[in-house]
């Protein structure tokens, strides 16, 4: 009998996974707060009902019998928990989920663990923030407590630029609350993973190339990465899941490594790598990722404990831009006529009115280039050439 999922919430990237699981030959069911969501209409049945109430939840899941649970996004997590708990699925316990919503709570579970991380200290209004960067030491990053897409995630060398950072981080976060972090300079890096019987299982992984600061964003991102780095990012994530004394479930880890040490960036209670664009988990091997997400979201034990080879070396690189109106999108044939580029996908167009580009929900609105070569080094390459070509030409006055 064909096992079923259900899918609570998200966009076309959690879309996207509904597909593949139905290739895959799973049953999907989704459920969202919009009727007409894009998950819901990707899946063989859809439900409309309110994702970040447990109860609801369990009650869906009771009603459609389903043998796993698939949250897409952070704030869905801890009812999808909830309701696998109540239902004996797999999955995170609700405590796990919540904390890994919580940047503080998460930071504050990790302290004393051996789990490397940066320097922090929370901060409720102005002055507490001011006081935990000389606390810290500058550079600093300045953070929301709760919050995504590196919104309002800043660095700060001076502290004069603290009021302001604090204000936008502040109204980012949806508990209210502030972090103040060390900054850590290395090499920024992924693993999804899922954790069976007390071991984490490596699923996917990848790296990424962050925007110039004081942003704290993702610029580019590419796979595959070397297979000794997979198996210590592994041995890394295996860690965080022993300190919060996980027994199951799939999160995702980000890290920053600095020669051996792999400083704990974020925790997400879902897969993050299957949110990136669907362009580039098709080359980089999506189906068996998604084949070893849904696997554990069911129980069953993955194929092997290092994350599936990906299909082809690849690398998305996004747009740069300025603020302004757009007057014209210039060097498109250029940027498509380098080699090994796949695809150039430009959203911006005439008129549109562009802000500045700091976080990840108005970096999506330019547009990304995506390239395949020998190497993730050789891809990374070409995606960020062909960039570098796009030219979103824009007007500074309003008129």
């Amino acid at each position: 009998m064909k096992k079923r999922i259900l899918f609570v919430g998200g966009g076309d990237a959690t879309a996207r996974a509904v597909v593949s699981a139905g290739r895959l030959g799973y049953q999907t069911v989704a459920v969202d707060n919009a009727p007409r969501s894009p998950v819901i209409a990707a899946a063989q049945e859809g439900i409309a009902a309110d994702v970040s109430d447990p109860r609801e939840l369990t009650r869906v899941a009771r009603s459609v019998q389903a043998d796993g649970i698939y949250p897409a996004l952070d704030p869905f997590a801890p009812a999808a928990s909830t309701a696998a708990a109540e239902l004996h699925l797999p999955g995170l316990t609700p405590s796990a989920a919540t904390l890994m919503q919580d940047k503080y709570a998460m930071r504050r579970a990790l302290a004393g663990s051996g789990v490397s991380q940066p320097t922090f200290c929370p901060a409720a209004n102005e002055q507490e923030a001011l006081t935990a960067a000389e606390t810290v030491r500058l550079p600093v990053v300045v953070k929301p407590s709760q919050g995504s897409g590196s919104e309002a995630v800043r660095r700060l060398d001076h502290l004069e630029d603290m009021p302001l950072a604090f204000l936008q981080a502040k109204r980012a976060s949806r508990n209210g609350m502030v972090l103040v972090e060390s900054f850590v300079e290395g090499r920024h890096v992924t693993v999804d993973g899922a954790v069976q019987c007390g071991s984490f299982r490596a699923i996917s992984a990848h790296g990424s190339i962050p925007a110039p600061l004081p942003c704290c964003y993702d610029q580019a991102v590419y796979a595959p990465l070397e297979d000794e780095l997979i198996v210590k990012l592994a041995a890394a994530a295996g860690s965080v899941g022993k300190a919060l004394k996980l027994s199951g479930g799939i999160f995702s880890a980000e890290f920053i490594q600095l020669a051996d040490a792999f400083f704990l960036v974020e925790l997400h209670p879902y897969p993050l790598h299957l949110r990136l664009p669907a362009d580039l988990l098709d080359l980089t091997g999506e189906a068996s990722a998604v084949a070893a997400v849904l696997r554990a979201c069911t129980g069953e034990a993955p194929a092997k404990n290092a994350a599936p080879a990906p299909a082809h070396s690849a690398a998305i690189s996004w747009i740069p831009t300025h603020s302004g109106v757009v007057t014209s999108v210039e060097g498109l044939q250029e940027a498509r006529a380098v080699a090994g580029v796949r695809q150039v996908r430009v959203n911006a167009k005439p008129g549109d009115v562009m802000g500045h580009v700091v976080d990840v929900a108005t970096r999506d609105r330019v547009g990304y280039a995506l390239a395949m070569g020998a190497s993730a080094g050789e891809a990374l390459d070409a995606a960020q050439k062909a960039c570098n070509l796009c030219r979103i030409v824009t007007d500074p006055a309003l008129h």
